[in-house]
């Protein structure tokens, strides 16, 4: 069971997190939306920033709803933090098979003036695949407490995973393959590049260098922020099932499956998404990492 320290520890690390995430998601959505004419990459970054800023903005009241028996408040963070963050798993995806679309084509798609149908062809199943799950959930009164926050009731882990944890699973995969076919549609452009000796031709690939690392640093933010979560809740729920179910798991504990470590590392680095695509998007680690390493080697050299 969870000490009234290791909650307190917990509502501290998630209205943290969630609130550098609310920041940094605000942060894209306002700049990018300073460029005058908005193109494809634009409006994908402002969608996906704006759904992990409303599942932040969610889950910065952390445990402050959470009860037995859930109140709109508590059906309200919870269906956000469920809808919200399936939304974003469904975009990352997209986003990720964007950049293949665009090296696959020969051209750069993404940095084109974004159309109606474009966007609303990917928004349509970003929005309907999390309404499903939500009227899912709904359906079995699956609502409740989390322990970190109001969500899908810890004494529904099968529910956490299939209709949360499986659609981000799914998400991680396709992102690693569209990250690993663009690497080789790079690694060929690079090739016939040098073979033909031409500069427009290097260019371009330089341009879908860019692109390469630009999908890499937000598909390491996905894959390790929610990582955590994936642990934590996959944990549970196989030990919920090797004690025959989870009412005989708390009678055989005393409680629901509650290992700090875990829920711990899923307080502080789940809610962050939001915030880590900020630093992806201001290239805040290559100028971080610049600085520190020229003031290194200025200091080795003296």
């Amino acid at each position: 069971m969870a000490s009234r320290a290791n909650l307190s520890a917990l509502q501290t690390a998630t209205t943290l997190s969630a609130t550098l995430s609310i920041l940094g998601s605000g942060f894209v959505i306002v700049q990018t939306s300073r460029h005058g004419a908005r193109s494809k990459r634009d409006w994908l970054l402002i969608i996906l920033s704006a759904f992990d800023f409303v599942a932040s903005f969610a889950m910065v009241f952390g445990q402050r709803f959470a009860s037995d028996e859930p109140n709109t408040a508590c059906v309200a963070q919870a269906a956000g933090i469920q809808f919200f963050g399936v939304a974003s798993f469904v975009w990352t995806a997209n986003l990720s098979l964007e950049v293949v679309t665009s090296l696959r084509h020969g051209r750069q798609p993404l940095s084109a003036a974004a159309t109606r149908r474009g966007i609303l062809r990917p928004l349509v199943p970003a929005l309907l695949v999390p309404a499903a799950s939500c009227a899912v959930i709904s359906a079995v009164g699956g609502w409740g407490d989390a322990t970190l926050w109001c969500w899908v009731s810890s004494h529904h882990p099968e529910w956490q995973l299939a209709l949360y944890y499986l659609p981000l699973v799914i998400a991680w995969s396709v992102s690693v393959c569209s990250f690993v076919a663009v690497r080789s549609a790079i690694s060929r452009r690079l090739r016939h590049a040098m073979q033909a000796g031409g500069l427009p031709t290097l260019g371009q690939s330089q341009l879908a260098s860019d692109a390469v690392r630009q999908l890499s640093g937000y598909l390491l933010v996905f894959v390790i922020f929610y990582a955590s979560g994936l642990l934590n809740r996959g944990y549970c729920a196989i030990a919920v099932v090797f004690a025959g179910g989870a009412e005989a798991y708390e009678e055989a504990t005393g409680g629901i499956c509650f290992r700090f470590p875990l829920i711990f590392a899923q307080a502080l680095l789940l809610p962050l998404q939001g915030f880590g695509n900020a630093l992806v998007y201001g290239k805040l680690v290559p100028r971080l990492y610049n600085v520190c390493g020229s003031r290194l080697r200025v200091r080795t050299s003296a």
